[in-house]
């Protein structure tokens, strides 16, 4: 993204600021086991981040600036559609940031699904003002979704 130079200033979490030129870059891989354990698991690893910007202003730009991602989900292959999938985000670049979810989903019948999750943010703030995921410290949550199709 590259952003035309002049006085042009954007509304951000932080006030009003002049944008930043950077590029966005990502690299993953997926491993899948079929017909195992009746089903299929897939292993993944994405690593992604920010380039042609400055630690600090990554920082204001995304909260996944420089981070990888492992997880694992199992698709059971029944008539249910039964998944499991785990997932892991840990940040490389800032110390002691990880989010963690997991979540399960099934049909119930033609029309009726459910899912839920469980979601952990582990994130506490290191300077005066609490960036990027810091902001979620400790704001962990559970859900559960009872879809109807029509």
């Amino acid at each position: 993204r590259f952003f035309s130079d002049g006085d042009q200033q954007v509304y951000t979490a932080s006030g009003l600021q002049k944008p930043i030129d950077h590029g966005d870059l990502a690299f993953g891989l997926e491993y899948n086991l079929p017909e195992w354990n009746y089903g299929e698991t897939s292993f993944f690893f994405e690593a992604g981040g920010i380039v042609g910007a400055s630690k600090e202003e990554r920082a204001r730009l995304s909260i996944f600036q420089r981070d990888i991602l492992l997880g694992a989900r199992h698709a059971f292959n029944d008539i249910m559609g039964k998944e499991l999938l785990l997932m892991w985000v840990h940040d490389i670049e800032r110390d002691k940031e990880d989010l963690i979810t997991f979540s399960y989903s099934q049909r119930l019948s033609d029309i009726w699904k459910i899912s839920s999750g469980v979601r952990i943010y582990n994130a506490p703030v290191k300077g005066t003002e609490a960036q990027g995921l810091e902001v979620l410290h400790e704001a962990h949550h559970a859900y559960f979704n009872l879809i109807r199709f029509f």
